[in-house]
């Protein structure tokens, strides 16, 4: 996968994330549970791929939950 399709994901996401507070359709909502879904199964293949996130200068695990 290039890193286009990642910067571009990230880029999609962030519009939802800053849309999140207006009034969303019945649809959009759904379509937001099950990105819910698939964001968790992300963080669990990075965690298992080794993938890490800078913590206070410092590397950890996503967390799980």
């Amino acid at each position: 996968m290039s890193d286009c399709k990642y910067k571009k994901t990230y880029d999609a996401l962030k519009e939802c994330l800053d849309q999140m507070d207006e009034d969303n359709s019945n649809m959009e909502i759904e379509n937001a549970r099950r990105l819910y879904v698939l964001c968790k199964i992300f963080i669990s293949n990075c965690n298992k791929y080794g993938i890490h996130r800078k913590c206070d200068g410092e590397y950890e695990l996503f967390d799980d939950d």
